[in-house]
């Protein structure tokens, strides 16, 4: 396993990576489903959790496969660039 994989999922959870259009992709936005997944959130019917048709969870992560492993892929560019900031500031400079 590289040292940038985040490892494997445990067996009961399902994880995959969509594209823009939500189609599976070797680098993308994480989804993924479990039975221990949340349905909602306590005390606030208002809002809508953000799950696919199909019961997927949105992460809203981006992650690309790597040889058969899922690498973050904002902590990759920082591990290159010799740095390990705290994800929050990273990832809108990024994406930006």
């Amino acid at each position: 396993q590289p040292e940038s994989s985040v490892g494997y999922p445990h067996p009961l959870v399902q994880l995959r990576l969509v594209d823009d259009d939500n189609r599976n992709a070797d680098q993308g936005g994480l989804e993924m489903k479990s039975p221990a997944m949340m349905n909602g959130y306590h005390n606030r019917p208002d809002v809508k959790p953000p799950f696919t048709d199909d019961g997927f969870y949105i992460t809203k992560d981006v992650f690309r496969r790597d040889l058969g492993n899922l690498t973050d892929a904002y902590t990759e560019v920082a591990r290159r660039l010799g740095v390990m900031p705290a994800a929050a500031p990273v990832k809108p400079t990024l994406i930006n």
